[in-house]
């Protein structure tokens, strides 16, 4: 007897959640996903192509299946959105977009500010989130890289900004 449709369906759900979340920390270098010029390129000319148009600019967007954010992402970087929401079945996916603390600390006379991002890819993530805010927010932040899963859980985003 053939089994149910939402047995099959919940099934190939299980193997993709679980895939994806193994695959997450390999994933941008295997396919050659890019966070510079060339995929903000990619990105947005695929958008090009699905809306038909020139894209406008998005106060806010949703991406379903965002993945590690090579859309998202890419979007933000190149002004196209303002803001996402980002969701995934693979937790794992969304790990490099997960935490992020401020830290506002005194250098000589100024308050100065860091940024730190759990981010796959060290440096180059770093610079790549570093960026997405300049171009996105048009202000110029430190962004540091800290290792996944080293910086606290914290279920209210006011305490993620730190004086030291």
């Amino acid at each position: 007897m053939p089994a149910a449709a939402d047995a099959i369906a919940e099934r190939i759900r299980d193997v993709n959640t679980r895939y994806h979340d193994l695959a997450a920390d390999s994933y941008d270098s295997k396919w050659g996903i890019d966070f510079a010029d060339t995929g903000r390129a990619q990105v947005t000319a695929k958008l090009k192509k699905a809306l038909g148009a020139e894209p406008a600019t998005f106060r806010h967007a949703l991406e379903i299946g965002a993945g590690t954010g090579y859309f998202s992402l890419n979007l933000l970087s190149a002004g196209t959105i303002e803001r996402v929401t980002a969701t995934d079945i693979a937790p794992g996916m969304l790990r490099a977009l997960e935490e992020f603390q401020i830290e506002v600390f005194r250098d000589g006379e100024l308050d100065e500010v860091r940024v730190l991002v759990e981010v796959d890819g060290g440096a180059d993530g770093a610079r790549h989130v570093q960026e997405a805010l300049r171009t996105g927010l048009g202000i110029r932040l430190q962004v540091a890289p800290v290792g996944l899963g080293s910086l606290p859980r914290f279920e209210l985003k006011a305490r993620r900004v730190v004086r030291r």
